[in-house]
C-alpha cells in the first residue's frame, strides 16, 4: 500500500479508502489508485478484508453508518401497511437488521410530499447510505431524472418484482418452485386433476413463472389427468365456472380468494367437491397452501444491502444479483386430500371352489384329498 501511495502521491489512508470504494474519495482518484494497484500487482487479502468489514460493522466510525432505511414507495402508506405480505417483508428486514447490528428506519414517499427528490434529500441529511425498497403502490410511473438520481445515490436491494425496469440487486420468492411445490403437494394428497387458476397479469408480472410451473407439473402426470391452467385477463365468476365445468379439476391452487365463493355459489362445495389451496398461505392458517416465508425474503434483501455497505458499493451494480427463497407447503382443511380407494377383492366363483374334503393348490390348481 505504501508503494501505491508513493506512486500516486497520496497518503496510505487515501489508498486504503479508495481500494474499499469509499465514496469520500473521488471517482477519478479511485480509478487512478486501482490502476496503480493493478500495475504493482497488489492483491487484497480476503481474510483481512472480511475481518475489517466485521470490525467496521460492529464499531462504525459514525452512528448513521449503522442505519438502513426501508423505503415505502406508496401514494398512501396507510394502505401499504394493510397488505400483510408487505408487512412480512418489513418484519423480516427489521429482524435481520437487529441480528447484524443495524437500525432500520422506515421512510414513506407520501411523507415526503410524494417527491422522490425529497426522499433522496432526507436520506442524505440523515447520512443513510443503505436502502431496502418495498413493493410499490404508485399511480404514476416511478421514472424520471429525480428517480435516476435516487437509484445512483445509495446501496439498494429491491423486494419482489416491483421496479422491474431498474437493474438493482433483488430478493424475491422463487415463484416457479412455490407454484410447482403446491401442485405437487396436491397430487401427493391424492388429487387426480390438479390445476392452477390466477390472473393473467399476475403471471406476466412474475415473468410467467406460474404457467411455467403448471407446464412442468403437467409433464409429471398422465395426459388424461392434465388440466389447462386458468390464466384469464378477466378472472371473474363466469370465467371461473365456465373453465371448471369444462375441465372438472378436483383441486385448485390459486391466488384469487374470491374463487371459493364463486364455486360455492354454483353448489360446488370445498373441500367436498374440490380441494382448494392458496399461492401465499401467509396469514391464512385455515387454508391449505404455500407459505412463501416472506420474512426470509425481507432478511435476504437486508443482507444484500449490508454486503454493499461493507464494500462501499452504491448505485446500479455492473451485474444484478437475484436471491430467491423457496416456499413451504402447509396443510389445511380446504385440501384434506383424497383417501386412496381400498383394493377390490374378487368374489370367488362357486364353480371353482374345491370339493368337500379337499383343498385346491394355488400353484397347480389340483385338488388334494385331506381325509
Amino acid at each position: 500500500m505504501e508503494d501505491i501511495a508513493a506512486r500516486i502521491g497520496v497518503s496510505k489512508s487515501t489508498v486504503s479508502r479508495a481500494l474499499r470504494n469509499d465514496a469520500r474519495i473521488s471517482v477519478a482518484m479511485r480509478r487512478r489508485i486501482a490502476r496503480a494497484a493493478r500495475d504493482l500487482g497488489y492483491r487484497k487479502n480476503p481474510l483481512v478484508a472480511a475481518l475489517m468489514a466485521d470490525i467496521r460493522a460492529v464499531y462504525p466510525a459514525k452512528k448513521h453508518a449503522t442505519t438502513i432505511a426501508f423505503f415505502i414507495p406508496a401514494d398512501n402508506a396507510a394502505v401499504w401497511f394493510k397488505v400483510s405480505a408487505y408487512v412480512d417483508f418489513l418484519d423480516g428486514a427489521r429482524r435481520r437488521c437487529d441480528e447484524l447490528g443495524f437500525q432500520l428506519d422506515t421512510i414513506a414517499l407520501d411523507a415526503c410530499k410524494g417527491k422522490i427528490s425529497q426522499v433522496t434529500r432526507v436520506l442524505r441529511t440523515r447520512g443513510i447510505r443503505g436502502v431496502v425498497v418495498g413493493p410499490h403502490r404508485l399511480q404514476a410511473p416511478p421514472v424520471g431524472p429525480d428517480w435516476d438520481v435516487f437509484w445512483q445515490s445509495f446501496s439498494f436491494a429491491l423486494l419482489g418484482v416491483s421496479f422491474a425496469h431498474v437493474p438493482l440487486h433483488r430478493a424475491s420468492s422463487h415463484h416457479y418452485l412455490c407454484m410447482l411445490n403446491g401442485l405437487q403437494a396436491l397430487t401427493r394428497l391424492g388429487y387426480q386433476r390438479v390445476a392452477l387458476a390466477n390472473h393473467a397479469d399476475m403471471d406476466d408480472r412474475y415473468m410467467h413463472q406460474f404457467v411455467g410451473a403448471a407446464g412442468g407439473h403437467a409433464t409429471e402426470v398422465p395426459p388424461a389427468r392434465r388440466v389447462p391452467p386458468l390464466l384469464a385477463k378477466t378472472l371473474n365468476r363466469e370465467t371461473c365456472l365456465r373453465w371448471f365445468e369444462k375441465y372438472r379439476p378436483d383441486a385448485i391452487l390459486s391466488g384469487e380468494p374470491l374463487i371459493t365463493g364463486w364455486l360455492e355459489s354454483a353448489g360446488i362445495k370445498i373441500p367436498r367437491d374440490v380441494g382448494y389451496a392458496v399461492t401465499n398461505n401467509q396469514g391464512h392458517a385455515h387454508i391449505a397452501g404455500i407459505d412463501q416465508r416472506l420474512p426470509i425474503v425481507g432478511a435476504n434483501a437486508t443482507d444484500l444491502v449490508a454486503t454493499q455497505l461493507y464494500h462501499n458499493e452504491t448505485g446500479l451494480p455492473p451485474h444484478q444479483l437475484l436471491v430467491l427463497s423457496e416456499g413451504m407447503w402447509v396443510d389445511g382443511p380446504t385440501a384434506p386430500g383424497k383417501a386412496p380407494h381400498p383394493p377390490t377383492r374378487a368374489t370367488p366363483n362357486a364353480s371353482r371352489r374345491p370339493r368337500a374334503g379337499g383343498t385346491r393348490s394355488r400353484a397347480t390348481g389340483c385338488t388334494k384329498k385331506t381325509g
